[in-house]
């Protein structure tokens, strides 16, 4: 077998066994959020709390500043926030998803992709707790339609198949740069006021429309928040989604084969 050959094996491998690891990269998930909480009475809650806590702070000044309807904007506010802190929180900590398992990569013979997979399970479990907060409000605040619900769980399956290459591509890389983690956050950091989540895309006039339609990120939310809002995703979301999935996974798969032997050798 060529040396070519024999790395791509090696990496589908680690993807494989990585991905059906599930009770032990769920399990460190959970300890991690547990070890978070120690000690607390009301454990992982807190995440909940606080989160319905700073939107219901936010959601009436901010619908008064943009001079929106508070139901609708509240709606919009709570679902945005919720899908971002998903999508940011994995994004810059899947950076040192292989920095961070220094020791256990070091010590221990497991695929590499399950510590990316580990970031992703913790990122879920807060999403879920998080998602508490939106049942609250839709509850109360009804969407416009309810058939569009139902494409809710396709949106998120998409997002977390590219925030899983996203991982794959960051983590390789940081492993031997270490800057890519504070650029990663910086960049992030400046994508979410670009990024229509306190502010809305109707907002937007003319040719200003493309400062959301060339955002990926932006589409990576409204996939999963159109629905939740009652509303279909655009076609272009869904195409870009998508594509993003394919051509992502095969450049990140392509990268993680190259330097996969190396990341031992980087953290």
């Amino acid at each position: 077998m060529s040396t070519k050959k024999q790395k791509l094996t090696l990496a589908v491998k680690d993807i494989v066994e990585g991905t059906f690891y599930t009770h032990l990269w769920f399990h460190l998930s959970w300890l991690d959020i547990k070890q978070r909480y120690r000690r607390s009475s009301l454990g992982p809650f807190w995440i909940t709390i606080s989160m319905g806590v700073m939107i219901g702070a936010m959601g009436p000044v901010y619908a008064m500043l943009f001079n929106q309807p508070i139901s609708s904007y509240f709606q919009h506010l709570t679902v945005s926030f919720i899908a971002w802190g998903l999508i940011s929180g994995q994004i810059n900590e899947s950076c040192v998803a292989f920095i961070s398992a220094e020791g256990i990569i070091k010590q221990i013979k497991l695929p590499l992709t399950l510590h990316l997979n580990r970031m992703l399970s913790r990122n879920l479990i807060i999403f879920a707790h998080n998602f508490v907060v939106i049942i609250i409000v839709l509850y109360f605040i009804h969407p416009q339609q309810l058939i569009p619900l139902l494409l809710f769980p396709v949106g998120l399956l998409l997002v977390i198949i590219n925030l899983t290459w996203i991982g794959l591509l960051l983590s390789t890389i940081s492993a031997r740069f270490r800057d890519i983690p504070l650029a990663v956050a910086s960049i992030m950091q400046l994508a979410f006021f670009l990024t229509p989540i306190v502010w809305q895309r109707s907002a937007l006039t003319g040719k200003s429309t493309m400062i959301a339609d060339a955002n990926i990120l932006y589409h990576l939310v409204d996939i999963v928040r159109a629905p939740l809002l009652g509303l279909y995703p655009s076609t272009l979301t869904w195409l870009v989604v998508s594509a993003s999935a394919l051509i992502g996974w095969i450049v990140a798969f392509l990268f993680f084969a190259r330097f996969r032997s190396r990341i031992v050798y980087w953290v």
